[in-house]
């Protein structure tokens, strides 16, 4: 539900 800018890390945020 996060949408973060940054590296594939950041996508795995995203997943939230």
């Amino acid at each position: 539900g996060n949408r973060l800018r940054g590296g594939p890390q950041m996508i795995r945020l995203s997943l939230d």
